[in-house]
């Protein structure tokens, strides 16, 4: 089992004017009895672009983000997660 999951994703300014981004990480959580809400802010960042520019923002989750409080009153390990930053969507698979 892990402690983290990174996440790094590339957001480019293709604009000609200077500009800030805010880049949100969303988390859907799957499986277990309990429903799950569409999306949960999970982390974000506000970066500043240049024209052109291009960076890596990098996310660090850790495995805590992934437990839910279930039907009994446990916390548990979802089974799955898809993970989303604008309009990019991942779906993984969580090892218990």
């Amino acid at each position: 089992m892990v402690d983290k999951l990174v996440v790094t994703v590339k957001v480019k300014n293709n604009g000609q004017f200077v500009g800030q981004e805010s880049s949100l990480l969303f988390v859907k959580l799957t499986g277990g009895a309990v429903i799950q809400r569409t999306k949960l802010l999970k982390a974000f960042q506000k970066n500043a672009f240049q024209p052109g520019e291009e960076k890596s923002i990098t996310f660090e989750l850790p495995a805590a983000d992934f437990n839910y409080m279930d039907i009994d009153n446990q916390v548990k390990r979802a089974q799955a997660a898809t993970i989303m930053v604008a309009d990019l969507a991942e779906k993984i698979t969580l090892s218990i």
